[in-house]
């Protein structure tokens, strides 16, 4: 039902009357890579609506994966009341995301964020996640305008004081005042003059510029291109809080032998003080 309305553009015109910003224009950038070329809207992260049967296995799975590598029972617990509220089955992409924050509040710099941008949050499962967990904080989220409306038709089940920003017209965030910043996912889609593009936007922040990012080592885009973590555009003088492969995030869940397939490729994460 939800890609039906968005195909009408129902979704769309209710996004943009109530509150999805559109401010400035970045026509420099062409922020719509050749994989979202390829996979349009479809290639952003599982919805499974709660119900659904022939996933359970896979939920079973999920919930041991969880339970491994998220030792905080206050995350699990906020997580398990939003698919609740949200209608949605537990599946990877919830369960990787809760070890994510798992991560980041066990560092404890978590205190003194009050804002957060999301960029390329599939469903609004991160943001939902941390408003839940932290309901003061603000949190922008920025997607591609095809998918913006996926992460409000979420969001808003969890809060109606989300920030939706389209990351075609997302400049008006250089100079903010965001102070932690998080990919999962998805600047490895991206090509590298975007990726530039969000460092710059990072950099300029008037907050801590705090960056949490996890993303394949390398990914060879449908054009042929190798998008790698390593010649993103860190810096020397980047305050490392984080820096390792990923070991939670090597298989996904499945309901065919052997259960856990591995991921094509190492997956690092990275959590900076970004230099000033």
């Amino acid at each position: 039902m939800e890609k039906f309305l968005i195909t009408l553009g129902l979704i769309t015109d209710v996004c943009v009357h109530a509150g999805v910003r559109s401010v400035g224009v970045n026509a420099m950038i062409n922020h719509t890579s050749s994989h979202w070329e390829q996979y349009d809207s479809t290639g952003f992260g599982d919805f499974i609506p709660a119900g659904t049967c022939r996933y359970f296995p896979e939920a079973i799975l999920c919930k041991l994966y969880l339970n491994k590598y998220c030792k905080d029972a206050t995350i699990i617990k906020a997580l398990h009341n939003i698919l609740d509220i949200q209608g949605r089955l537990l599946d990877y992409d919830c369960a990787k995301t809760a070890v994510a924050i798992n991560n980041i509040i066990s560092t404890r710099l978590v205190d003194s964020v009050k804002s957060v941008c999301v960029i390329g949050d599939g469903h609004a499962i991160f943001s939902s996640l941390w408003k839940y967990l932290y309901p003061k904080s603000k949190v922008t989220m920025i997607n591609l305008k095809k998918i913006l409306p996926y992460d409000k038709l979420q969001g808003n089940k969890i809060s109606s004081d989300f920030c939706y920003v389209e990351a075609e017209q997302s400049d008006h965030l250089f100079n903010s005042d965001i102070d932690l910043f998080v990919n999962i996912a998805s600047m490895q889609e991206m090509n590298y003059d975007v990726i530039e593009y969000y460092f710059s936007m990072m950099h300029s922040s008037n907050g801590m510029k705090l960056f949490y990012c996890v993303n394949r080592a390398s990914k060879q885009l449908p054009d042929s291109s190798v998008i790698e973590f390593d010649k993103y555009p860190w810096k020397s003088n980047d305050g490392i809080i984080i820096d390792r492969v990923a070991m939670w995030y090597r298989w996904y869940p499945s309901k065919y032998p052997p259960f856990f397939k591995p991921f094509d490729g190492e997956i690092k994460e990275k959590f900076v003080l970004l230099d000033k």
